[in-house]
């Protein structure tokens, strides 16, 4: 079971009010079953937190999860050396050590998508 996951921006009405709320989805790739889940923020806390709710959810810890580079999971993406006929080998990309200790807890292989690629 592999899932991609990212963050998205929506405005939302809550108690009468009109305000900006960041959303958390994660869509498992061969069903489609998707979790959404908001937050006031982008932050660390929530994007695992989130995790979790949508692993409570699924009913399981997809075995790969799929990111856009989000600076919640990456600290750093750098271009990759070229090779002989000028191709770029991928990129190298430092995870953030919380995250690492956290899908290292859950049990998922992380993969990072280019970027502007269109995933």
């Amino acid at each position: 079971m592999d899932a991609q996951c990212d963050w998205g921006e929506a405005i939302a009405i809550i108690g009468s009010v009109r305000q900006t709320v960041q959303f958390f989805v994660m869509r498992l790739c061969y069903s489609r079953r998707t979790f959404v889940m908001t937050f006031p923020s982008q932050n660390q806390e929530s994007f695992l937190f989130a995790h979790v709710q949508a692993f409570n959810f699924f009913g399981g810890v997809p075995a790969r999860i799929s990111y856009d580079n989000l600076a919640t999971a990456v600290k750093l993406a750098m271009r990759g050396k070229k090779g002989e006929k000028g191709e770029e080998k991928g990129r190298k990309r430092t995870e953030n050590k919380t995250f690492v200790a956290f899908r290292s807890h859950y049990l998922f292989e992380s993969h990072f998508c280019t970027p502007g690629a269109g995933w």
